[in-house]
């Protein structure tokens, strides 16, 4: 929900809306103008601190009043023994698959929340303002997508573990083509350019974003201290993703960014 009410807020919102209007100066120019949002940043952020109000108050009387006393229940020891031998770990993870696992974890964060956040304009925005708006609000969905699959199948094998993985890293490397020739990526200015790219865009997040997940269930279940280092690593790929999106970006200047309503011919 921390990711889907926030979108929703925002398409309710209305930001993002724009229409082109041409210059008078006999340039043949447009320039973009911003439509009036509905409502005021204030009343956006009033709607979070609801949300998380509401949260907290949920989460207070959860813990600390008969409402949660009540839902307890006494199990017999008996029945105890047997949850824990019927959850009990068959065997532990290798260091080498424990490493293995922890590079995984940095490597698909440092794309998820170092990279692609820092080049979504450069991918999206030169197929249109609209593709552009859809990308960066639907994109935060796809984290609940992964979420859904992670309970339907919290667990798979190694080795489609490492399929998905590099699927994600191919839709990540078409990405950064665009980024990369940005603001005249393949196919820019047709329906299919905009369909695809906006399909490899939301593939990228689900398929790195579902190995993550598994990763963190297999470190969780197999390791003790598993979910402190996975956290550790997600910070860690965060913050390599970031260093080097902002090198690329800032420091090398290696991407041009196409504004909105800008007439580029490529």
């Amino acid at each position: 929900l921390n990711s889907i009410l926030p979108s929703v807020l925002a398409i309710a919102q209305g930001n993002g809306r724009i229409y082109c209007v041409e210059l008078t100066n006999r340039t043949n120019e447009t320039t973009a103008v911003y439509q009036t949002a509905r409502f005021s940043v204030s009343v956006y952020f009033l709607c979070l601190f609801t949300l998380f109000t509401i949260s907290f108050i949920a989460f207070v009387l959860l813990q600390w009043t008969s409402i949660a006393r009540k839902s307890h229940q006494v199990v017999p020891e008996t029945s105890l023994e047997i949850m824990n031998t019927n959850h009990k770990p068959q065997k532990s993870l290798t260091t080498s698959t424990y490493l293995l696992l922890s590079l995984g974890c940095t490597y698909t964060s440092s794309i998820l929340f170092g990279m692609l956040f820092s080049v979504a304009t450069y991918v999206l925005m030169p197929y249109g303002h609209e593709i552009f708006y859809l990308g960066t609000i639907i994109s935060p969905w796809m984290f609940t997508i992964v979420w859904i699959i992670g309970i339907i199948k919290p667990i798979i094998a190694k080795r489609y573990l490492l399929i998905l993985i590099i699927l994600g890293s191919i839709t990540f490397v078409f990405d950064m083509i665009a980024t990369f020739k940005s603001p005249c990526p393949p196919f820019v200015g047709t329906t299919k350019g905009s369909i695809l790219i906006l399909i490899i865009w939301l593939s990228t997040y689900i398929l790195l974003g579902y190995p993550r997940l598994v990763i963190a269930n297999y470190v969780r279940i197999y390791s003790t201290n598993g979910m402190f280092w996975f956290g550790a690593n997600v910070q860690l790929g965060a913050l390599i993703g970031s260093i080097v999106a902002y090198l690329l970006v800032e420091t090398f200047s290696l991407f041009r960014e196409r504004k909105a309503c800008e007439q580029v011919i490529c």
